[in-house]
């Protein structure tokens, strides 16, 4: 991975109260806190995790992603706003994968938390497999906002360093959403959608952002 972006660090803020930084592996509990908070309703999260204790299930699938990939294997930035975390989104650069046997054992360990969505989710995600583009890029994994801090320019910020690292490094930047809201916000920051597909009713979007924004 490239060394952490200075200007990520030190530009990507909103006001004086809100920052973008990388996140350390000892907040791990907080980013899964907030991502499980944004995705509990989300469309994709709520046909593959089970109803039953949703959110707890959705903040255990998220720590384990960021627990084998996110951190060892990508970036994580993470938004605070009045000491608390707000924001966090994860970045993966397909020029240097998770290893297969950890990929391996996120599929085996995400069973317990898919419960009675176990097979649909597995043929969901066998549906989503052949979307990936078909030369190097940069993953925007997940990013996801605090219910009460959406619409306030979060999203857009805690994105924007890893967005800058992509063009730096001159990849293209792909993503997947299952919300049409979600499609329009990636559409004004340079993504166009590349694919759709319907999964047992829940619509997916797949996006690449090709252009390198304009120098900051």
């Amino acid at each position: 991975m490239d060394p952490p972006s200075e200007r990520g660090i030190d530009e990507w803020r909103l006001g004086v109260a809100t920052e973008v930084r990388r996140a350390r592996p000892d907040e791990i509990d907080d980013v899964a806190g907030v991502l499980a908070d944004a995705f509990a309703d989300y469309p994709w999260t709520r046909f593959t995790i089970a109803a039953d204790h949703h959110r707890l299930r959705v903040r255990g699938l998220q720590r384990l992603a960021l627990e084998l990939i996110g951190f060892d294997h990508g970036d994580v930035w993470v938004a605070l706003a009045d000491d608390q975390m707000v924001g966090a989104a994860v970045f993966t650069d397909s020029r240097a994968p998770a290893p297969e046997s950890v990929v391996a054992e996120l599929h085996e360990r995400s069973i317990e938390f898919t419960g009675d969505r176990l097979q649909q989710s597995i043929e969901a995600h066998a549906s989503i497999a052949g979307l990936l583009p078909d030369r190097l890029h940069v993953s925007l994994d997940v990013v996801g906002v605090r219910t009460a801090w959406q619409r306030r320019g979060v999203g857009d910020a805690v994105i924007g360093p890893g967005l800058d690292d992509a063009d730096r490094k001159g990849l293209p930047v792909r993503l997947e959403t299952s919300a049409i809201e979600n499609v329009r916000f990636y559409a004004r920051r340079g993504f166009a959608v590349t694919d759709h597909i319907d999964v047992g009713g829940v619509e997916v979007w797949a996006m690449l952002r090709t252009n390198a924004r304009p120098p900051r």
